[in-house]
């Protein structure tokens, strides 16, 4: 039996979008070393809220 999932919310450019930034993040963490390939997400994480804070604070 299958079930029917909705998916009207469902933003494939979005999608494309982080799989294409999962995948440059991946492969810039390739040549670092250990430690600092865990942090990169985390690191590119708070600066892209950060960006996103400065953006909002300026549009008010």
């Amino acid at each position: 039996m299958t079930n029917q999932i909705d998916v009207s919310g469902y933003d494939m450019a979005e999608t494309l979008a982080k799989d294409r930034r999962r995948r440059s993040e991946a492969a810039l963490s390739e040549g670092m070393a250990e430690l600092d390939a865990l942090l990169l997400p985390l690191t590119l994480a708070v600066a892209r809220l950060s960006a996103r804070m400065q953006t909002a604070e300026g549009a008010q």
